[in-house]
């Protein structure tokens, strides 16, 4: 419409639109029990995002980009806050997440960590000091390990195919 109506104009006809069809909307989650068999099956540095996700409803890309400097912790409250700016969110609105007990345990011990052998790393979420882009394929294995998930072709030669089903970050 607004290609119609500019002059000069930027259009002959307006377009016409066919809407795509949308997979339906997940559905799955992940109770505690699961999450107590998922995690040990993970490297310490996926065990902290799948934490956070498990505990927040944080989306992958949030979790992953979240900065040192969101994460607060009160020590003496055995507390931990997550400070998620404008913009840094899906919907643009900031949110503040206060998590305790495992979650608080967890990342604690990983921040204590990180001041330890990474102190100038600026992501919460890092592999040896670097910015985690994926972690698909270590969350693959841990889910077949812990039986929360499979392979189609289990014996193909590598990870991509053997075609994963099963548990996604997403349901938690």
């Amino acid at each position: 419409q607004l290609g119609l109506e500019a002059e000069p104009k930027l259009v002959t006809a307006k377009p016409v639109w066919h809407q795509l069809k949308e997979n339906p909307p997940k559905s799955g989650f992940v109770n505690w029990p699961d999450f107590e068999r998922l995690r040990p099956h993970q490297p310490e540095w996926v065990q902290v995002p799948s934490t956070i996700g498990h505990w927040s409803g944080m989306r992958l890309d949030e979790v992953l980009g979240l900065e040192r400097i969101q994460v607060t912790f009160d020590h003496n409250m055995n507390e931990v806050t997550i400070d998620l700016r404008p913009g840094e969110t899906k919907n643009g609105e900031p949110r503040f997440i206060i998590l305790g007990g495992d979650p608080y345990e967890v990342l604690a011990r990983w921040e204590a960590q990180t001041l330890q052998s990474h102190p100038n790393c600026k992501y919460f979420c890092h592999r040896d000091g670097e910015k985690i882009d994926s972690i698909r394929y270590q969350w693959e294995r841990s889910c077949v390990a812990s039986g929360l998930g499979s392979w189609k072709n289990p014996t193909a030669k590598t990870q991509s195919l053997k075609g994963y089903e099963g548990l996604t970050f997403h349901d938690l």
